[in-house]
């Protein structure tokens, strides 16, 4: 039958086999070397219980509700020294951190990442604000424009070669009237450096005669014109007079203005320029 007993070391509630008697065991609590007594008071004796058998007691000494194996005496070895506890130690060649640090390191991963973010998001945001304002305030700058005037001859439609163009921004005029004795389609193309030449472009005009075949290219900076076309080739008609609007118009930079016109068939219009604007005109058959 099984026998309790305490520890004589560490007072601990022990059991045994009773075929255990004498032989000297360990305390599995304490592990001192401990002898199985033989005489035991009756009080803390126990019977076995029914169905049980000297199997289920076999080479083990039970220690309050948990099984222990049975282990013979044998001489205590010292201790090895403590270390002070670590943060990591190295088990069978791998390192094991307590699970804490890992969610330390996570913590301050995210807050660094968070940080780097606004940090990039203000710079950006920043930079981004002085490209545009730059972009505002860089002036704009001049395009080129094609065009092609035509009119129709004898043998059909063909280019309108020396034909006038002058180009005038809107809302402008100059400190003094520019003369007109130069710019008639009758006299040899404006030089550079003829006074009513200088005057059309201080004005942030244009001024160019068609080309062989009538083409010509203007440089301008996108915005709203008056456009004027006078033809080289391609009269009024008999008894059609120039428009008296566009002759006044005309008066406020040009003098005298009816002379620029003469008696050539003309197109003075209003256009929206820019780098996709092309001006195409067909001042149709002369005299008619």
């Amino acid at each position: 039958m099984p026998i309790r007993f305490a520890c004589p070391h560490c007072g601990q509630s022990l059991r045994a086999r009773d075929d255990k008697v004498g032989r000297k065991l360990k305390c599995p609590k304490c592990q001192k070397t401990l002898t199985v007594p033989a005489d035991v008071p009756s009080s803390v004796s126990e019977e076995r219980t029914s169905g049980s058998s000297d199997d289920a007691m076999s080479e083990l000494i039970v220690y309050e509700d948990e099984t222990i194996e049975e282990t013979e005496a044998a001489p205590r070895s010292p201790a090895p020294p403590s270390r002070p506890p670590s943060l990591a130690a190295v088990q069978g060649g791998h390192v094991a951190v307590p699970r804490w640090m890992f969610y330390v390191h996570a913590a301050l991963l995210a807050l660094v990442a968070g940080v780097a973010f606004t940090a990039g998001w203000l710079i950006g945001g920043g930079k981004k604000e002085d490209v545009n304002s730059t972009i505002t305030a860089a002036p704009q700058r001049p395009v080129e424009i094609a065009g092609h005037l035509k009119w129709k001859a004898a043998m059909g439609e063909t280019g309108d070669k020396d034909a006038v163009v002058i180009v005038l921004p809107i809302g402008r005029t100059p400190p003094k009237k520019i003369p007109t004795a130069t710019l008639l389609v009758d006299k040899p193309a404006l030089k550079p450096d003829d006074p009513a030449y200088q005057a059309i472009l201080e004005l942030g005009g244009f001024y160019v005669r068609a080309g062989e075949g009538g083409q010509f290219f203007l440089q301008l900076m996108p915005g709203k014109y008056r456009v004027l076309l006078v033809s080289r080739n391609a009269q009024l008609q008999a008894g059609v007079n120039r428009k008296p609007e566009d002759v006044a118009e005309l008066g406020t930079i040009f003098t005298p203005p009816e002379a620029i016109l003469g008696r050539q068939k003309y197109q003075f219009s209003t256009m929206e320029l820019d780098a996709k604007s092309k001006i195409d005109h067909s001042f149709g058959e002369s005299g008619k």
